[in-house]
């Protein structure tokens, strides 16, 4: 039962990227830039998120533990910047539906990268026939939706 639970999270999570994008779209518009829009996006989830930490959560985390991250462990907050910046920027030139299809090829190709090398300490799921013809499905697909 879990599991499906898991999966309506992920699931729900991923149905929300682009309304997120789509919003932050209208943020971009009445801030003229997108960097502006990634900051207030930003801000906003920092102080939701040390909300639910008060209220939910009480953790106790120490120097030690900040001091002994590798140094990829912080680069997520640079990606962040990245991809809503640059979504906020480009999707009312592409479009919705045609940016959220690149993107999730994006994740894709990039996870079964990631899987095949095991990187960041995951288990290694090696690429096989399987996975490489569902990326070239996903490849097509972005050139499906654009088509006119």
């Amino acid at each position: 039962m879990n599991y499906l639970i898991y999966i309506g999270f992920v699931f729900t999570a991923g149905m929300l990227i682009p309304i997120q994008t789509a919003m932050n779209v209208q943020m971009t518009k009445i801030t003229g830039n997108a960097l502006v829009t990634a900051q207030i996006v930003f801000m906003i989830a920092a102080t939701i998120g040390m909300l639910l930490l008060i209220c939910i959560q009480r953790p106790s985390l120490s120097l030690d533990n900040f001091r002994s991250a590798p140094i990829t462990a912080w680069g997520g907050g640079f990606i962040a910047v990245f991809y809503i910046s640059t979504l906020a920027f480009t999707t009312p030139k592409l479009g919705l539906g045609q940016s959220t299809a690149l993107v999730l090829t994006g994740q894709i190709i990039s996870a079964a990268l990631l899987d095949h090398f095991g990187a960041f300490s995951t288990p290694p799921i090696l690429l096989n026939t399987n996975r490489i013809v569902g990326i070239i499905f996903l490849i097509a697909g972005v050139f499906i939706i654009k088509w006119k």
